[in-house]
């Protein structure tokens, strides 16, 4: 399982923990949720701690960027936080821009919120005598490259040591440990100690997607440009907005139950809940309790894969 990030009352770093430590200190009223992605908490007395040393290791890609958090243990290596964020598509690969701030806005969450030491970006394999056939998928490539040293040159601005490592020590330790193909797994293995890393059975990256903020047009249109629909109502119903993450509680009805999911919002104050298991429809606004604003990101949990080591 992800271990959660700790912070004590001062905001200082602290070492992750298990989650089954983190309900307790919840339970017990000794912390509380602090961030939810990632999963962080702050605790409400202790300030101060010794530290272990934790790295951030990045896979850029074309369509995926892959973070991984791996702490540097008495048993060794091991992964405490995983996660997998999935671009817009080969439509936006010209907006490198675009897809550096991405990278820098999900690599810098868990810099904000654990004692890392050290960062490594992994880089594009390099190829030689390719055949003609395969020469369009380099400038990809050299796209992709290009992201990773610019990602890493933002990172500097924390302050900690950034190093690059080659596409092809990245497969070597991934084969030389046994692991299965995940893009994730690639994050776990960059760098000169990712040769032996354990990683936690049972472990789901975070997987993240981009989601629209809501359209800006009033209303939507026919084929011939007239409108279809009435004039958009107000975003913001008895205090939620769609895309906000709530927790409904229903006792009694035709839908008892417990609920988390993204909520869709009517003017009537009858809400449709997105969950794992499906949509849920019409469940009222007095049963729900906001666990986060929408911020324009969409998250799930990504395959697991067990350790070999």
């Amino acid at each position: 399982m992800q271990h959660v990030l700790v912070i004590d009352k001062n905001k200082m770093f602290l070492n992750p923990c298990h989650p089954a430590r983190a309900r307790g200190l919840l339970r017990r009223g000794k912390a509380a949720v602090y961030k939810r992605f990632p999963l962080t908490i702050i605790l409400k007395e202790k300030s101060g701690s010794d530290v272990q040393d934790l790295e951030v290791k990045l896979d850029p890609g074309s369509k995926m960027t892959t973070i991984a958090l791996v702490a540097e243990c008495q048993q060794g290596r091991k992964v405490v936080w995983a996660g997998e964020r999935t671009h817009r598509g080969q439509a936006m690969r010209n907006t490198l821009l675009s897809r550096v701030n991405n990278v820098f806005t999900w690599a810098k969450r868990p810099i904000n919120f654990a004692p890392v030491s050290g960062i490594v970006v992994d880089l594009f394999r390099r190829f030689i005598n390719i055949p003609a056939r395969a020469k369009a998928p380099l400038k990809d490539a050299a796209a992709i490259n290009s992201i990773r040293y610019a990602t890493g040159g933002r990172l500097k601005a924390f302050g900690l040591p950034v190093t690059f490592w080659s596409g092809g020590g990245t497969t070597y330790n991934l084969t030389n440990q046994s692991y299965g193909k995940s893009h994730w797994l690639d994050a776990v293995c960059v760098g000169a100690t990712g040769g032996r890393v354990h990683i936690p059975p049972g472990l789901q990256p975070l997987h993240v997607s981009a989601t629209d903020r809501g359209s800006r047009q009033m209303c939507r249109v026919d084929n011939y440009g007239f409108p279809r629909t009435s004039a958009k109502a107000r975003r913001v119903v008895k205090g939620c907005k769609t895309g906000d993450l709530v927790k409904a509680l229903v006792n009694k009805g035709k839908k008892p139950g417990t609920y988390a999911g993204r909520v869709s919002v009517r003017k009537s104050g009858s809400f449709n809940s997105k969950t794992e298991a499906g949509t849920i429809q019409g469940i009222s606004r007095k049963h729900c309790s906001l666990l986060q604003r929408a911020d324009g990101y969409n998250y799930d949990r990504g395959d697991s894969v067990s350790s070999s080591t």
